[in-house]
């Protein structure tokens, strides 16, 4: 690493956003990669209201952006969506997004066709009460593509689920309303931060034609598709992902710092 660049991201803050259910530490290997950055994880298994959701975040990148470093947000589906939200209320603390299976609205409609149907989430809410536990193994198991299936990797992630702390039922509706509620295409256009998006082309939790449709409604973004991935591209390809926000990375700060920005 030349000098420049070990300069660049020791004076970068990074602000990593998990997905619904999903406990921060998902982030742990990806934030060990980046040893000289400032980091803070964020996860919502301790809400209990759906008010909660966006003033967490909202906190987290107010007590990073005190220190006049920039803040990069790492968002994963649920998370990418809260980070969408606020690089749209504070575009002067946001300096660059990277979302992983993001969307602009995540329940179909004419304005948003590659969406998820409302029934599913009326569904799954439905049966929390009735068994949180087969609802996770459903969900968890919809997150990995038929490839992934055949490597094992939804095995490996459910052993690691079943080590954590159960998240709440009253938490995991709260974010099952917030994905009923979320539409920001209103709003994209108002963003300008530059934005890296990076979807499996075999999601279907959040689609890639809908990580496509939030690319074309974005004014600075790439969209990234890897093909036999799933919903958690950055989990079950560590290295990948990896070596895919580094080239990102690096480009975006040479270019900050070829504009006067440190």
């Amino acid at each position: 690493m030349c000098e420049w660049e070990t300069k660049s991201y020791s004076s970068c803050t990074f602000l990593w956003l998990s997905g619904w259910s999903v406990h921060a530490q998902i982030w742990d290997e990806q934030v060990a990669r980046w040893p000289e950055g400032r980091h803070l994880q964020v996860d919502f298994t301790g809400c209990t209201q759906l008010g909660q959701l966006f003033p967490l975040v909202e906190k987290a990148l107010f007590s990073l952006s005190s220190s006049s470093t920039p803040v990069i947000i790492v968002g994963w589906s649920m998370g990418a969506m809260l980070a969408l939200e606020l690089a749209a209320k504070h575009p002067d603390l946001v300096c660059a997004l990277f979302l992983v299976g993001a969307t602009g609205q995540f329940v179909r409609s004419d304005e948003a066709p590659h969406g998820a149907h409302e029934r599913l989430l009326r569904r799954m809410r439905s049966q929390l009460t009735l068994d949180r536990e087969e609802v996770l193994r459903a969900f968890d198991k919809s997150m990995f593509s038929k490839s992934e299936v055949s490597l094992g990797l939804d095995q490996i992630w459910a052993k690691d689920r079943a080590d954590q702390v159960p998240t709440s039922i009253q938490s995991l509706e709260i974010g099952l309303d917030y994905l009923s509620q979320y539409k920001m295409y209103p709003q994209l256009e108002s963003i300008r931060t530059p934005t890296f998006l990076l979807n499996g082309h075999a999601d279907i939790i959040c689609s890639s034609q809908g990580a496509l449709q939030l690319f074309e409604s974005l004014s600075t973004c790439e969209c990234t598709i890897w093909e036999e991935a799933g919903h958690v591209p950055f989990w079950t390809e560590q290295e990948r992902f990896y070596k895919w926000m580094q080239e990102r990375f690096y480009k975006w700060m040479q270019e900050r710092i070829s504009h006067g920005h440190t």
